[in-house]
């Protein structure tokens, strides 16, 4: 029986029981309901089209008229609300409002709402012209946005008064020599029967000119040109028609394009004497068009022949490094002392230690002049005079030169249905930084398998050197046989452009989706990068630097098999010379280089009315309603909003709550002076 100190087993019992509870890491939670105003932005377009002045004083100027007299008015009364402007990006609350927007981004703008407020409006107010020109769908925005979207149309949907370069159709590559075609379609309305000069122009000068007799109905006329580039490198153009009077703007009468131009051919001169190789190579270049080659054969003791084209002329050895610099690469074909006298073989390693061009060394080097010994990759060492199989490295198989197919597997079967070739010297290894391409696997060296094909780095330059006399065999053995014989074809491409390629290109290749931009567009940057092997390596940490007044540095993503990707916000108008970067750790292992032209042309006047039908179905599909600006005083009170109740949910760990413990000690407390004075402490 407990009697009078019962309060002393209630204390105690309950001080126990909660360090008990207290052990099982109880959780206490809570469910509030929280009430908010509702929230409506009013998402106002402020790119350049907004400045057409189709509705006094100007569509942003009347959009924000309305915005004072009839929107925040009626919408404050049942809506929190807050101006938010938009071209490309976002800005809540802005000091300042001028159509100066180089882009308009509807979708995106849509699609960034909630982002930039921190919550989901209820709805949104869009006043526009809908002239949206980049980014994504806005009906898929709006849609995916989840809210109801108001439009309000500013502007005039009928036609105007204009004449506007539509589209500029042309090649983006071209070379040197090349009539470049240039396709320009041209749209009018109101000018019916008037006759106007469309002119293509270069750096300000006047190429070409075409009178054309306008249509007047929005029917696009096409006027013909041709361009050409005489000089490699990103030529900039600009297509021009000429304004009339009485035109809504003049923004739109004028449009760049770009040609990269290349250069005409890669030239090719061979050195040697009359054989079956200088003829098979002879008929396999023709058949590629980007590759010219000459032949200079030696006849007898002096006689020379040269052939070019399937011309014939007497020939002389050059003597001079301008008679070589017109060439891109020299083929020397077993090469002897009185054929390449020593004042030549100088000229050809300055030719590539110097000017950064290319060798390739055929058939028999043992007897080359001792001037040429230091372009071998291979150090070579008496006589083998034995048919060999050529069997391609690893990296062989994958490297520009030596593949065969893109496929690595389909390469190295085609390598293993070559026949063999005789190979008259013994390599017995390789030189310092040389790399062997393929092997002859039944000749052993001090190194491993001798090579067969090899290649090295020769100052700015490269050299390339291929062990037989007999690679004619290639092509014309296959052929017997009923096979395809392009592999040799494609083996002497493959050479000759990766002789004439930039040491730095090598490894990491750069370009841009584009050669030209316009001001607001987003710049990417496609990179391929490829380790030593020349296999696709992802591995890399590729960058992108671009001189502008704030210099940018661009990190590239690694997409898989050896590209990159990334992406420059908008670049100021001008041409820019962009420098590329891989790095593996804090080692450069690669460099690589490219132009491109951002100019300055807005796509805002590509269209100048009012998209009525865009605004009233981005409207209708997500529950809102369209109104033209003139009826804009309806929108507050056709809203229909309800007040937003968030939960909150709030959760209490009572293991470490304060107010558990110190309830703990006030009952343990409470005990012991209970006990004290019962005297039973």
């Amino acid at each position: 029986m407990i009697g009078s100190d019962w309060p002393l087993a209630v204390l105690r019992g309950v001080g126990l029981s909660l360090l008990l509870l207290a052990l099982f890491e109880p959780f206490v939670g809570l469910v509030l309901d929280a009430r908010q105003k509702p929230l409506i932005p009013l998402l106002i377009d402020t790119s350049g089209s907004m400045s057409v002045d189709d509705v006094p004083p100007n569509r942003l100027g009347a959009a924000l008229a309305a915005v004072d007299r009839e929107l925040l008015a009626g919408l404050k009364e049942k809506a929190e609300t807050v101006l938010i402007s938009f071209s490309d990006l976002l800005t809540v609350a802005p000091e300042s409002l001028h159509p100066s927007g180089t882009v308009t981004d509807v979708g995106g703008a849509i699609g960034d709402v909630s982002r930039a407020l921190g919550r989901a409006p209820s709805a949104l107010v869009l006043l526009s012209d809908g002239n949206s020109n980049v980014g994504e769908n806005p009906i898929d925005a709006a849609l995916e946005a989840g809210f109801p979207v108001y439009t309000v149309g500013v502007g005039d949907p009928r036609p105007k008064r204009d004449v506007l370069v539509k589209v500029v159709r042309t090649n983006e590559i071209a070379y040197t020599g090349d009539r470049v075609p240039v396709e320009v379609d041209i749209e009018s309305e109101g000018f019916g029967g008037v006759k106007t000069v469309v002119s293509v122009h270069e750096k300000g000068i006047l190429l070409e000119e075409r009178e054309v007799t306008l249509s007047g109905t929005r029917q696009e006329q096409s006027a013909s040109f041709e361009v050409n580039p005489t000089t490699p490198g990103l030529h900039t153009y600009r297509v021009v028609v000429d304004s009339l009077e009485g035109e809504m703007t003049g923004e739109n009468n004028a449009i760049p394009f770009a040609v990269r131009v290349l250069k005409s051919k890669i030239k090719v001169l061979l050195l040697g004497r009359p054989s079956w190789d200088a003829k098979f190579l002879m008929r396999a270049i023709s058949l590629d068009e980007n590759v010219a080659m000459s032949q200079l054969l030696t006849l007898g003791s002096s006689e020379r022949v040269l052939i070019e084209e399937d011309k014939e002329s007497e020939g002389r050895l050059p003597s001079s490094a301008a008679e070589l610099a017109q060439f891109d690469v020299i083929v020397i074909h077993s090469p002897r002392a009185e054929q390449i006298p020593e004042a030549l073989a100088e000229l050809v390693s300055d030719f590539v230690s110097s000017d950064g061009k290319g060798v390739l060394f055929m058939g028999n080097i043992a007897d080359a002049p001792s001037g040429l010994e230091p372009l071998l990759p291979v150090i070579v060492s008496g006589k083998l005079e034995k048919q060999a199989k050529f069997e391609p490295t690893p990296g062989g198989l994958s490297h520009p030169t030596t593949s065969l197919d893109d496929d690595i597997y389909r390469s190295e079967v085609i390598w293993k249905g070559l026949p063999p070739v005789r190979v008259e010297d013994r390599a017995i290894g390789l030189k310092k930084g040389a790399t062997s391409m393929a092997v002859d696997p039944a000749t052993k060296t001090a190194q491993g398998p001798m090579p067969t094909i090899a290649i090295q780095r020769f100052g700015r330059g490269k050299t390339m050197c291929i062990l037989s006399n007999e690679t004619w065999k290639w092509s014309f053995m296959p052929v017997g046989l009923g096979k395809p014989n392009d592999a040799y074809s494609r083996l002497f491409s493959n050479v000759f452009r990766w002789l004439v390629a930039r040491q730095e290109m090598d490894r990491l290749r750069v370009r841009t989706d584009k050669n030209m931009y316009t001001s607001g567009e987003k710049v990417t940057f496609l990179a391929e990068f490829y380790d030593e092997n020349y296999r696709p390596d992802d591995r890399a940490d590729v960058r992108v630097n671009v001189p502008a007044a704030e210099p940018l540095e661009i990190p590239l993503a690694a997409m898989g098999h050896g590209r990159y990707e990334g992406t420059a916000e908008a670049l100021p108008p001008g041409d820019f010379t962009y420098r590329a970067f891989a790095y593996q750790g804090e080692k450069k292992v690669a460099e690589a280089r490219g132009e491109l032209v951002v100019e300055d042309l807005t796509l805002e006047f590509m269209e100048t009315r009012m998209q009525e039908d865009e605004l009233r179905t981005i409207a209708e599909m997500t529950g809102g309603k369209y109104y033209p600006l003139s009826d804009v005083s309806g929108l507050p009170g056709e809203v229909s909003l309800e007040t937003v109740v968030e939960k909150k949910r709030l959760e209490f760990d009572l293991k470490t709550s304060p107010p558990l413990f110190l309830v703990v000690i006030v009952l343990f407390a409470a005990e012991w002076v209970w006990r004290k004075r019962r005297g039973l402490a």
